[in-house]
């Protein structure tokens, strides 16, 4: 193991506390070809209605042999259900989507990159229906449903690499465009401010590719779905700091922060100067 295994065992002993809390629901998507759910986790606050608030999509596991990612999504996880009246005000202006593993066969049956039958299903989303992957097939229709209501705003597609550090891929102007390409930035730029893990050294760009889900968002919703790939490393980071759980579940917590302030969501115990009651740095933005 490159990691810590994180095993569908262990999955479901997390889900059955989880879905434990008054805040979260969990439900089952789909099977893959192999009879194993894909689960989804709705967190947020059903006092408010979720058409007056924004949705957040957030998957791992992907490829099963990067575990680091489970323990970043567990970092958001206890972060979002910490009782914390920042958090709780979130739930309340948020819906969280979250997704554990997309490729519960790649992990079950022990592959590395890609499923049982030996699909990258990362790379999957362009194809014709016909020959796309099972996962892919459900997590698009999931996809579809949510934004037939209320599109989502941020899609986070969490990895982990070889490299010796965290990244993010973001994506070229030229392949997406200019207010694409500076949300990304925003983000980006956001989550990794007074961040001892992530520097700004650290990120990678790339041209978009209409292989990847970012691509399939891109063709169907535009700039309407702030969507990035978020690598963590597997041993080290660029501080040559090593990796650990706690510093994972950290990275996690910080992931949840940087979306609320990237929306612009502002408590008075931790306040965002930039948000909508002040005018945007960004011009143009509305």
């Amino acid at each position: 193991a490159y990691y810590i295994p994180y095993t569908l065992t262990h999955l479901r002993e997390r889900l059955a506390v989880w879905a434990a809390h008054s805040m979260v629901a969990v439900d089952t998507l789909g099977h893959t070809l192999r009879g194993l759910p894909l689960y989804e986790m709705t967190i947020t606050d059903s006092s408010v209605p979720d058409s007056l608030k924004h949705h957040i999509w957030i998957h791992s596991r992907t490829h099963p042999g990067e575990t680091p990612t489970s323990v970043q999504f567990e970092g958001i996880m206890k972060t979002l259900l910490s009782g914390r009246d920042v958090t709780d005000y979130y739930l309340k202006r948020m819906v969280f989507h979250m997704i554990p593993f997309t490729n519960p066969d790649g992990v079950y049956y022990g592959r590395s990159r890609t499923n049982f039958d030996g699909v990258d299903v990362e790379s999957n989303w362009n194809r014709v229906d016909s020959l796309t992957s099972q996962e892919v097939l459900i997590l698009k229709a999931r996809m579809q449903q949510i934004n037939q209501l209320n599109t989502v705003k941020v899609f986070l597609n969490l990895h982990s690499q070889a490299s010796p550090f965290c990244t993010f891929w973001i994506h070229t102007a030229s392949s997406t465009s200019a207010r694409f390409y500076r949300q990304e930035m925003q983000f980006s730029n956001i989550n990794i401010s007074d961040n001892p893990y992530f520097v700004y050294n650290d990120y990678s760009f790339s041209n978009l590719s209409m292989t990847f889900p970012e691509g399939w968002q891109w063709r169907n919703w535009g700039e309407k779905i702030m969507a990035l790939t978020y690598e963590t490393p597997y041993d080290y980071y660029s501080s040559g700091e090593l990796v650990t759980n706690e510093n994972l579940e950290y990275i996690g917590e910080r992931t949840l922060y940087s979306i609320a302030e990237y929306l612009k969501i502002s408590h008075p115990k931790h306040m965002v100067l930039d948000n909508d009651a002040v005018p945007s740095f960004w011009t143009g933005d509305t």
